[in-house]
């Protein structure tokens, strides 16, 4: 437990771009690109990722579906994803790009070589490294899912199918790590299709609650909270324009950068503003308010701001000034749409993406994403 995370992962749609001006030529990830081998016969032959997470430079999982077997399944890496096998997996119904009452899972958290997490309408645990999978029974689905200090923390809804379908108060659970003994810790009520996510800063945790994206409850604004080192979650003001969508990202302890939507968009963009916190959200600082697209993904690392956009961008923004545009096109398709992103380390990281055709492709970088290889399942 006692590795970095430079992550800060944004999983409902924010807008970013605090750099104005030109933009470099786009650097795409053609599909002669460079390709991270994979042993064979270990990968199921038609497999989509749908999520990774690295504990450190060298060991990961990876989950996703197209098995033989149907639902999920997960992979294993132990050498920085040069090889990867097949580990057991949470015995779902459906399959993780579908959106079904079937208790399915997409993305992954590991907390050490051992404990780790499968979720999306599903939670599911393991305690050996992937070898068994057990169904916690939360609620469906979960929206979030973060590990710090020896605990685990996931942020619940009810939904009956689809996640427009879903009713509030959205509900946050807690668990030590290595057990499966989940408390409810508290409702966040934002009103009906309540969204949200975990932020992790070092052992620090904070979660962001919001009305459905795309509209606006002046009754039922977005909700931030801080859990305390003592162990209580206390209330955060959020910037007072940031009525529609919002979310969060923690870069340290104290280190938080908000980016919301403030009113209607119109045409791929809308208007958005950027807010940092140098004092744990108690108060915030504007760096810059504009229109701009959409943003699914933002990961923050002492090498670069990497942002991914609703146009399927991955925009990365330098501390000395300098911007790389990327797409990922190692299907044959123009681009992909980015599902997942994270760091493990300023240079290491790992993105998920899907093609038009619901084909899924992982991606590692270990230049601080100057270059990102694709991995052929």
């Amino acid at each position: 437990m006692g590795r970095r995370r430079w992550v800060w992962l944004l999983s409902v749609f924010v807008a970013t771009g605090g750099c104005t001006g030109l933009r470099p030529e786009a650097k795409s990830v053609p599909a002669s690109s460079m390709v991270t081998p994979v042993t064979a016969l270990m990968a199921p032959p038609a497999f989509r990722p749908t999520g990774v997470w690295f504990i450190d430079e060298a060991e990961g999982w990876v989950v996703g579906d197209g098995c033989p077997a149907g639902g999920a399944c997960v992979l294993h890496t132990r050498d920085g994803g040069r090889h990867w096998e097949a580990t057991g997996a949470p015995p779902t119904g459906g399959q993780t790009f579908q959106d079904t009452e079937d208790d399915d899972v997409s993305d992954i958290r590991f907390a050490d070589r051992k404990n780790g997490w499968a979720f999306d309408r599903g939670l599911w645990s393991t305690h050996d490294g992937g070898a068994t999978w057990h169904a916690a029974g939360l609620g469906s689905p979960v929206l979030s899912l973060e590990t710090a200090g020896g605990m685990v923390y996931a942020l619940v809804v009810s939904c009956r199918l689809r996640r427009s379908d879903c009713e509030g108060p959205a509900r946050l659970y807690e668990a030590k790590v290595g057990t499966d003994q989940w408390r409810p810790v508290l409702p966040i009520d934002v009103g009906s299709h309540p969204n949200g996510s975990l932020a992790v800063g070092g052992r620090s945790v904070y979660l962001i609650a919001v009305p459905s994206a795309g509209g606006q409850q002046p009754y039922k604004p977005p909700v931030l909270l801080a859990r305390t080192p003592g162990g209580r979650w206390e209330r955060r003001p959020v910037p007072a324009p940031c009525t529609w969508s919002v979310a969060l990202a923690a870069g340290g302890p104290n280190d938080l950068s908000l980016a919301c939507q403030t009113a209607q968009g119109a045409g791929g963009s809308a208007p958005h503003e950027f807010y940092v916190s140098h004092d744990g959200g108690k108060t915030w600082t504007r760096l810059w308010k504009h229109w701009s697209s959409y943003f699914g993904h933002l990961v923050v690392t002492p090498r670069g701001r990497f942002d991914a956009d609703s146009t399927d961008w991955l925009r990365v923004e330098r501390p000395d000034g300098s911007r790389d545009d990327h797409t990922f096109s190692a299907s044959g398709d123009f681009s992909e749409f980015i599902v997942d992103l994270a760091f493990v380390t300023p240079r290491q990281g790992a993105a998920v993406t899907a093609s038009n055709d619901r084909r899924g492709w992982l991606y590692l970088t270990h230049d601080a994403g100057h270059s990102w290889e694709p991995v052929r399942f």
